[in-house]
């Protein structure tokens, strides 16, 4: 093959992968931007893995988590997790593993007198289209709007 033939078939291929991939991206969005302006409480995202410490390489489990503007419910086939916002002491949108390319979104809070962690990530995708950011802007806005309410 020439090299002119080479470099426009690079060229095509390099344009088909990227509207491929746009697609997926727009496609994985569940809510119009801006979020904030779109939103409707409770939302549930489907799809959410959950870990409950560092250090694992599997999900918990794969479920459902719904946001509300007092609090965030996890149910899966074990029960249900529930974290209050007033129980909240930072919410966090990290890498928790070197080798993992998914993001995840890490909320700290009191259980009793002890702190606990629970980490979320979009499962569709493995995360990577950005599902989770989606889930984190969600649940920052959520937390914002409960603080404004409970510090009146």
């Amino acid at each position: 093959m020439e090299m002119r033939h080479y470099i426009r078939a690079v060229g095509l291929m390099r344009t088909i992968l990227a509207t491929l991939l746009t697609d997926t991206l727009v496609s994985c969005s569940t809510i119009p931007d801006p979020i904030k302006d779109n939103i409707k409480y409770p939302h549930t995202f489907h799809d959410v893995g959950y870990l409950e410490k560092y250090g694992r390489i599997a999900f918990d489990d794969v479920a459902d988590l719904t946001v509300d503007l007092t609090k965030l419910v996890y149910s899966d086939k074990d029960g249900i997790l529930e974290i209050k916002f007033e129980v909240v002491e930072d919410i966090a949108y990290e890498k928790i593993f070197f080798t993992d390319p998914n993001n995840y979104v890490v909320i700290s809070y009191k259980d009793g007198l002890s702190s606990k962690k629970a980490m979320f990530t979009a499962f569709k995708y493995n995360g990577w289209f950005g599902g989770t950011s989606e889930i984190d802007q969600v649940i920052l806005h959520a937390y914002g709007q409960y603080k404004v309410r409970t510090q009146k």
